[in-house]
């Protein structure tokens, strides 16, 4: 069993690298297109999303391949 608190920061961590996504965003598409730095930024931003929330998993024993988040028919 896992504890209560278990991958609350890894959930923070990807909540706020999804905050730094969206300020990209809403920097337009110029912007974006005409600085490689904010693409490599925006490929880091994601990949650190996706690791923060494989470690959650893996924290609160959620399964490989399986979702924390059952759709209707769970």
């Amino acid at each position: 069993m896992t504890t209560p608190g278990a991958g609350l920061a890894e959930l923070e961590q990807a909540l706020e690298a999804v905050d730094a996504i969206i300020k990209l965003r809403d920097e337009g598409r110029e912007s974006f297109d005409a600085s490689e730095d904010r693409r490599w930024a925006l490929a880091f931003l994601w990949v650190n999303v996706g690791s923060a929330l494989k470690q959650f998993c893996r924290l609160r024993g959620i399964e490989q391949g399986s979702s924390p988040f059952p759709g209707p028919n769970a």
